[in-house]
């Protein structure tokens, strides 16, 4: 759906590679994280245009519960326009998340 759907996905679907999958993680974590959706919205149009356009809030604004600055950073970061800005491969994905759960343990 067009909700976990990164903007190059709506752009244009013949250029997409994997760090679309990380855009969609980062959609999910956030509703995990937050039991809300990333963008409210009334129809699939007005989705397609934020998901375009603007920038989703940060997961620790809408949480009920706190949520660590590491991991808050990580879910933004996974949900940037530019896939450029996201992680780039599913390891860097992994090792994050990996610090993130050692540094809980600590």
């Amino acid at each position: 759906t067009p909700l976990y759907m990164a903007p190059e996905c709506l752009r244009n679907p013949a250029d997409v590679d994997a760090r679309a999958d990380t855009y969609a993680v980062g959609a999910v974590a956030f509703y995990m994280l937050s039991g809300k959706k990333l963008f409210q919205t009334t129809d699939d149009l007005e989705l397609t245009s934020k998901v375009l356009n603007e920038e989703p809030p940060r997961v620790s604004q809408v949480a009920a519960q706190p949520i660590p600055v590491e991991l808050d950073l990580l879910v933004q970061a996974c949900l940037e326009k530019k896939r450029e800005d996201r992680p780039q491969r599913a390891a860097d994905l992994l090792e994050a998340l990996d610090a993130i759960a050692a540094d809980a343990r600590d």
